[in-house]
């Protein structure tokens, strides 16, 4: 697919002024930016596909 769709998860209940990691990479995404812009999700292709999230406070 040429251009595939733009998908990202918003979460909820975080603490807004909180930082969080996510699966132990090295970016920082605080509170707000997961609550209100989303973390960006990867295409997957193909049946039954699923992605697992460790998301820790900092």
């Amino acid at each position: 697919m040429a251009n595939p769709p733009f998908r990202q998860l918003r979460l909820r209940g975080l603490k807004g002024g909180a930082q969080y990691r996510i699966n132990n990479e090295e970016r920082i995404y605080t509170g707000n930016v997961l609550m209100y812009a989303g973390l960006p999700l990867p295409v997957l292709w193909g049946d039954y596909q699923s992605i697992h999230f460790y998301i820790r406070q900092i």
